[in-house]
């Protein structure tokens, strides 16, 4: 669920007596490691949600976001895998699941979220939600138009090892209906928020866990 990244430097221009000077770009902040190439890895620390339309939620009791930090940067791609997936509505929750038709990454910087494909045509990011686990009977299809950036992360240092929590507040994420009725599944076409938090911490080629920050 989970995008004008690459523009966080801010250039400050100051008008000084005697003319005007420009003072130098300030520096994005970074995420480093304390080696290269470092394997990254995302648990939620709190429930990751995509909220749809009616208060639909979507969540699932296992998230794992992984990427591979190459060098000190201002952001890092991960993709995420996911299990024990439902969708709440009404008070019940049903069994679901995600899937796309090539693959879909995220990019993470200090204060967005970016969205992208690997596909080269269309590309579909599908919620399927079904009747029970057998997953025979679907109840809703829903298609994620969700390739963008998002604003709205926010990064925390837990320090060294511990590694840094990445909190989202997103909002806007574009979805169509795709099948299913509208008393159950809701609008034809509207937009989703997401919420919670992955931890990331890093480990160095040997698979030992080392320090890995942002600022």
């Amino acid at each position: 669920m989970t995008r004008n990244a690459k523009a966080l430097g801010l250039t400050i221009i100051a008008a000084l007596a005697l003319g005007a000077m420009v003072a130098p770009a300030a520096q994005a902040a970074k995420y480093t490691a304390a080696q290269y190439p470092a394997s990254l890895t995302g648990k939620q620390s709190s429930g990751l949600v995509l909220t749809l339309n009616g208060g639909r939620k979507y969540q699932c009791s296992g998230v794992t976001s992984s990427g591979t930090l190459k060098e000190a940067s201002e952001g890092f791609a991960t993709t995420s895998e996911q299990t024990g997936c439902t969708t709440e509505i009404a008070g019940t929750k049903f069994p679901s699941e995600t899937s796309t038709t090539c693959g879909v990454f995220y990019e993470h910087f200090t204060t967005l979220l970016v969205t992208k494909t690997v596909c080269v045509g269309s590309y579909t990011h599908h919620l399927a939600v079904y009747k029970d686990a057998a997953k025979t009977e679907l109840l809703c299809l829903y298609n994620l138009e969700d390739l963008g950036e998002y604003k709205g992360v926010s990064t925390e240092n837990l320090g060294g090892t511990s590694g840094v929590k990445v909190s989202f507040n997103l909002s806007g994420v574009p979805y169509k209906l795709l099948s299913g009725t509208a008393l159950l599944c809701g609008a034809e076409s509207s937009t989703a928020t997401y919420t919670g938090a992955l931890t990331y911490t890093a480990k160095n080629e040997k698979g030992e866990a080392i320090s890995f920050d942002v600022g």
